[in-house]
């Protein structure tokens, strides 16, 4: 607990101006890539990649010819490149600011590469296009020519706004880890953009973390949901930091945020996490039991 409360003071300090978010970026960017780097290929990424292809084949999500939105597309453009090592798709990677690191990404496709295999079901015709895929991206020795090669189109935009995109401009909308960051006084707007670029004939397939981000920054402490001890204004003048900022947004309210938006829900499936006595601050009396303990949300939407 000790060292999830100097993370929480550091990182405040951190989102201090906007001289010490660049240091932070940079610093991340940098000491990150390397950490990425040395300990090789998570297991979690493994499993989002056996996730996005089993769900997209499950819905039929994705077809040749596709144009295709990663919301949130972070470090590495996983998913986005998982999904276009098996289909001829155009994918736009969005985002709000940069913290791409080109080391951690050929790594861990140059390990992915070595297990695909066994990881995804796969044909035989399925086979030859992602290796010869792999095998190009893996001679990349930067970004740009990683999107040359795939046809990714990269999109900075700092306010998180989708406005420069058509109405009904993507075929599928997705994000992994991403949503719970979005700041909650615009996640309506946010949601109704989504719902206005997506095709009517296209789905959004997201899978939203409700966990406490604060507790990776200490190892003695399990992934839980700890933030639910405090109030919103403890929280807020406390622990909440834009830096790694997330929003504490409950299940009850993601699903009432996508049915305000027009979506129609396909699928949800969650996980959840023993609360063990976790007194729960009066902040989130408004919630059950089993909607406080929900720690993982994978959701299906069409328009």
């Amino acid at each position: 607990m000790v060292r999830y409360m100097i993370a929480a003071g550091a990182l405040k300090l951190f989102s201090a101006t906007g001289q010490t978010k660049k240091i932070y970026r940079h610093l991340g960017n940098t000491v990150g890539a390397k950490r990425r780097v040395t300990a090789g290929l998570p297991k979690v990424y493994v499993d989002r990649a056996q996730e996005i292809i089993t769900q997209v084949r499950k819905h039929n999500a994705v077809k040749n010819g596709d144009r295709l939105l990663e919301l949130g597309t972070g470090w590495l453009h996983w998913e986005s490149t998982i999904l276009r090592l098996f289909y001829d798709v155009e994918v736009y990677l969005f985002d709000v600011w940069d913290n791409r690191q080109f080391p951690a990404f050929h790594q861990y496709f140059k390990e992915f590469a070595e297990l695909v295999d066994q990881t995804i079901p796969m044909t035989d015709q399925e086979k030859v296009r992602v290796h010869g895929l792999l095998d190009k991206v893996l001679q990349a020795t930067t970004f740009e020519e990683v999107y040359a090669l795939l046809g990714h189109k990269y999109v900075l935009s700092p306010t998180g706004s989708l406005e420069q995109f058509p109405d009904g401009y993507f075929d599928l909308i997705f994000s992994c880890s991403v949503l719970e960051h979005v700041e909650k006084q615009i996640i309506s707007e946010f949601m109704k953009g989504c719902h206005r670029v997506l095709n009517p004939r296209g789905l959004a397939i997201h899978l939203v973390d409700l966990g406490d981000h604060l507790t990776l920054y200490d190892r003695t402490m399990p992934y839980n949901k700890n933030y639910l001890r405090y109030s919103n204004t403890v929280w807020r003048l406390c622990f909440q930091n834009d830096v790694q900022y997330f929003n504490r947004i409950q299940r009850p309210e993601w699903l009432k945020y996508f049915a305000d938006s027009g979506f129609k829900l396909v699928e949800e499936r969650s996980e959840s996490i023993e609360l063990n006595g976790l007194k729960v601050s009066p902040s989130f009396a408004e919630f059950n039991h089993d909607d406080l303990s929900c720690l993982t949300l994978k959701l299906v939407y069409s328009k």
